[in-house]
């Protein structure tokens, strides 16, 4: 394969990678199983902060987080447990 060839493939590689990273992005929360403790804050309508309470003090089950690089990613099913909690 010829360098230009080779260049070509590189770059059309470059793209679709990009392509496919935008599209992840628009993809619905509410489609994906496990989110980030801002987006899990956000849905329960509460802060960061006591996201972190309730995962610490067991309102938030442990099969429905685990660590997810320097923090924490949930299953959307942690929703079900801050409604258990609301009553």
């Amino acid at each position: 394969m010829s360098e230009s060839a080779t260049a070509l493939l590189i770059a059309k590689v470059e793209q679709l990678t990009a392509d496919v990273q935008t599209l992840l992005q628009r993809v619905p929360s509410h489609e994906r199983k496990w989110i980030s403790p801002t987006e899990l804050a956000q849905r329960a309508n509460v802060s960061v902060r006591t996201v972190q309470n309730w995962r610490e003090s067991g309102v938030i089950k442990p099969e429905n987080f685990r660590p997810g690089g320097r923090s924490f990613e949930f299953h959307v099913r942690a929703l079900d447990d801050i409604d258990a909690r609301r009553g």
